[in-house]
């Protein structure tokens, strides 16, 4: 009996063993897609702003909250720097927006005829002491220009 039953579980093994091999060599379908690769900096609406463009925004502007704004450029690059923090590569959204790289600012400017400067600064805002929870939720902050 005992022959028997080994028998038969050795002709089932003989059975299922080879469809068990067969089934893990079949892969699925797979889909090739050929394309552009995707780049971040492409993908942000930046629009190119010249040197000279970009000359009349260079300057320190004094935000409502007292903080200030710089703008400078070097060559081709763009920065901005809030107060005495390091300096931000940023770059044109629009013709008198600009946004940073690290999308730590973004800004808009609006310079007027009579000297005058109107727009905001949008940055995150500090971390609030939280004594009972370590992760603290990073609101933005608008900051306007005076």
């Amino acid at each position: 009996m005992k022959k028997s039953i080994l028998l038969a579980l050795a002709s089932a093994a003989v059975i299922v063993l080879p469809a068990v091999v067969t089934a893990q060599d079949v892969k699925p379908p797979e889909v090739n897609i050929s394309g552009v690769p995707l780049n971040q900096n492409e993908m942000r609406n930046s629009t190119p702003m010249s040197e000279s463009e970009f000359a009349q925004f260079k300057r320190t502007y004094e935000l409502s909250n007292g903080n200030t704004l710089s703008l400078f450029s070097r060559s081709n690059l763009k920065f901005a720097k809030l107060d005495d923090g390091t300096w931000h590569s940023i770059v044109a959204t629009g013709p008198n927006s600009f946004i940073s790289n690290d999308h730590q600012l973004e800004m808009k400017i609006n310079l007027k005829d009579d000297d005058t400067v109107s727009g905001y600064l949008l940055m995150p805002a500090a971390a609030p002491a939280v004594a009972i929870n370590d992760a603290a939720w990073l609101p933005g902050m608008k900051v306007e220009f005076r």
